[in-house]
């Protein structure tokens, strides 16, 4: 063999082995991008979850402090219902 049919022999081996190793890239670059793909699809998911429950500790925490100042209103109220039933008993 001359050096010319060696040199094809070799870059036909190189050639093989860069096809053979594309191949099993690709297979795993295909894996890859299904998990991928699935991975994106979970905090797509999380993301809408975490939405709802910033917007439904928003809500509850305005209904808290809501209540909080009813209650707030009513024992002032009572306060000063009991202030003046003191004041006329001390007066009487």
């Amino acid at each position: 063999m001359d050096k010319t049919s060696i040199l094809l022999l070799i870059n036909s081996l190189l050639l093989a082995i860069i096809s053979i190793l594309f191949l099993v890239i690709g297979y795993f670059l295909k894996d890859l991008h299904k998990d991928f793909k699935t991975l994106i699809e979970r905090v797509n998911t999380l993301y809408t979850d975490l939405y709802s429950h910033i917007h439904l500790f928003d809500a509850m925490s305005q209904n808290v402090q809501q209540k909080l100042m009813e209650v707030e209103k009513k024992v002032a109220e009572l306060a000063h219902k009991v202030l003046q039933n003191n004041n006329n008993n001390k007066a009487q």
